[in-house]
């Protein structure tokens, strides 16, 4: 049995954005490990080779891989980058939770806490709402 192999199309798209914004496979590839770590999704560790794939048409990102590509564009652009603009359909978002939203909420309540102290209420007063 013979496996038949898909033609390769080139991603002209993602090639034309990367040359406007001066960026190579490795820089790219570089973005996108330093963009997973901090966004709270799984972490991604391309290499220059993935992001020649994607170019060449040889592979197609993963919902991750392409929602983690486009934010690193984006920052690189200092404007929205689409996966239409890149030649990919839309996606949806892997990440479900904004991760400073944590930090926002422990960060708040130590505020109230040290205002109900400066009043000369003692945290057993305080009320934390949900």
């Amino acid at each position: 049995m013979s496996s038949v192999e898909r033609p390769c199309i080139p991603n002209h798209c993602l090639s034309a954005v990367m040359q406007e914004l001066g960026v190579s496979n490795k820089g790219l590839a570089h973005r996108m490990r330093v963009v997973s770590e901090r966004d709270g999704g799984r972490v991604l560790r391309p290499s220059h080779s993935n992001i020649k794939n994607y170019r060449v048409g040889k592979h197609q990102p993963t919902a991750r891989s392409l929602e983690v590509l486009l934010m690193a564009l984006s920052e690189k652009a200092g404007r929205p980058v689409t996966a239409e603009e890149i030649g990919y359909r839309p996606v949806t978002p892997t990440v479900k939770f904004n991760p400073w939203e944590r930090f926002a909420q422990q960060y708040a309540a130590k505020q109230y806490a040290d205002v109900l102290a400066a009043c000369g209420l003692g945290t057993a007063q305080m009320v934390v709402a949900r």
